[in-house]
């Protein structure tokens, strides 16, 4: 193409030299026309070549640009039709995983289940330990196995245990079956060790198990030892029996908190703990119980509760409602300095001592035919000094068997005290002491006869109770204050 515009200049030239030869202009203006008409010829027979060959370029540029783009294109629709394969073979694979890894763990499952059913202590052992790492693992991918774990650990401890020889049986056959209870025990003990683990309030929640039910009802159970755990979920022991001591100090229920019913035949300390919403309807205690600094958040239920020996609430909150309807306590009530912010119900409660010491009452509070009967050995049933009564006080048909000490209470209204007795002294809220002259007791057949000046603070001496021998002769026990000997 280049050469082919040369060509056509130089016959250009050739042909104005040509003419300027054969027609020489006669003056100088004719060869100025002669040398511009060669001038536009030239540059027109340049441009020509010169446009065709842009536009040439323009066309193969965008033709090049075109070729670039549906390969680009097809490379695309390779490429997503490759991913897609590639997607479906790693979903494939992942499925198969799933499968494989779900298989795994049914088979662990089984293979657990059927361990924890021997009749040999040491598989039942490896059985519980299988089934405790297959609810962190399996709960990890599933959490309803994760619970599903759990209730085989919980329904096992709900099963009966080996039966004791009987009175008459050989030496043998008792050191046999002595020997069956006690790696019983073991197991047992072993699974609430677990459980107690999985709860600490330290425990991350990735692997803990605070979001899940335990069930435990009529449970038969070792000692048992959950200080400082935490439970968002349920825990049920009604009619459990705890056969030695119980240790569930700050431990923390978000969830409901069932013993109803329950046996505690050790010690039980509940120190520092905290409830929601907590159920003791008839439960027994058998050794000595700590509520002592415990928080009731919402309602709690001692109805038909039995304490036969201390019964510590000291400093306990109770900001629900809080019945101990027809509670009995056989050994001191120590209800000191605790509040109660809500409705509090003793109707038909039983004290053989009672100490409500600096106790705050913020709702209503019934003492409904409460029975006082004092204590052995000791010159006083019922201790209300320094005690405050924000709302209505109902002692109606309530019983003071010993005597009745009011020193320094303080009421916001008269207290209901129709057919009240006292059969000890009467100490009225400003000191004063009221003797009872016969063995009859005094009735309250008026309601002036019984604390006559309730809201008066002011006195002329200081009395203080003197502190029941009872009191003093529990802490000094072994058994004594668990949060001065944890």
């Amino acid at each position: 193409m280049t050469q082919a515009v040369a060509v056509g200049l130089l016959a250009v030239v050739l042909a104005v030299f040509a003419d300027w030869l054969l027609f020489r202009p006669a003056n100088a203006d004719a060869w100025a026309d002669v040398i511009r008409s060669t001038a536009l010829a030239l540059a027109f027979m340049a441009a020509v070549p010169a446009g065709y060959v842009a536009y040439r370029r323009q066309q193969t540029a965008e033709e090049e640009h075109k070729t670039a783009e549906k390969e680009h294109k097809t490379a695309e629709r390779r490429h997503a039709l490759d991913q897609s394969k590639e997607d479906q073979r790693q979903a494939e694979l992942v499925d198969a995983n799933v499968r494989a890894t779900a298989k795994d763990f049914r088979d662990r499952y089984t293979a657990a289940a059927t361990q924890i059913g021997s009749d040999k202590a040491p598989i039942r052992l490896a059985g519980v330990y299988s089934l405790a790492q297959l609810a962190d693992e399996w709960g990890r991918i599933e959490p309803d196995q994760r619970q599903t774990c759990i209730d085989v650990l919980c329904s096992y401890l709900r099963m009966p245990w080996p039966l004791e020889a009987s009175d008459d049986a050989a030496d043998q056959e008792k050191l046999g079956k002595a020997r069956l209870r006690d790696e019983e025990t073991r197991v047992r003990e072993t699974i609430l060790k677990i459980i107690a683990a999985h709860l600490h309030k330290e425990r991350p929640t990735k692997s803990g198990w605070h979001l899940n039910d335990f069930d435990l009802t009529g449970a038969k159970l070792p000692s048992v030892r959950m200080p400082d755990v935490c439970l968002q979920g349920a825990f049920i022991a009604t009619r459990a029996k705890f056969s030695e001591d119980t240790d569930f100090r700050r431990a923390k229920f978000c969830g409901d908190a069932v013993f109803g019913a329950a046996k505690f035949v050790g010690n039980a300390k509940f120190n520092g703990a905290e409830f929601k919403n907590a159920n003791f309807t008839a439960a027994e205690f058998s050794g000595n119980v700590w509520f002592s600094s415990a928080t009731f958040s919402e309602n709690v239920d001692f109805n038909s509760a039995k304490f036969f020996r201390l019964g510590r609430f000291n400093e306990t909150e109770f900001y629900g409602k809080a019945q101990f309807s027809t509670a009995t306590f056989t050994g001191s009530a120590d209800f000191g300095a605790a509040k109660f912010a809500g409705f509090t119900t003793f109707l038909g409660a039983e004290f053989h001592y009672a100490s409500f010491i600096a106790a705050e009452f913020s709702g209503d509070v019934w003492f409904t035919t409460v029975t006082f009967l004092g204590d052995a050995g000791f010159d006083g049933g019922a201790l209300f000094c320094r005690a405050t009564f924000s709302g209505a006080v109902d002692f109606d048909g309530a019983k003071f068997t010993g005597d009745a000490n009011f020193d320094r209470a303080t009421f916001s209204e008269p207290p209901s005290v129709w057919d009240a007795t006292i059969f000890g002294l009467l100490v009225q809220p400003d000191g004063s002491r009221e003797p009872v002259d016969d063995s009859n007791g005094t009735s309250t057949e008026h309601q002036r006869d019984f604390l006559p000046d309730v809201t008066s603070t002011e006195h002329q001496r200081d009395f203080l109770p003197p502190v029941p021998p009872v009191l003093e002769t529990e802490w000094g026990e072994d058994d004594g204050d668990p949060d001065r000997n944890p």
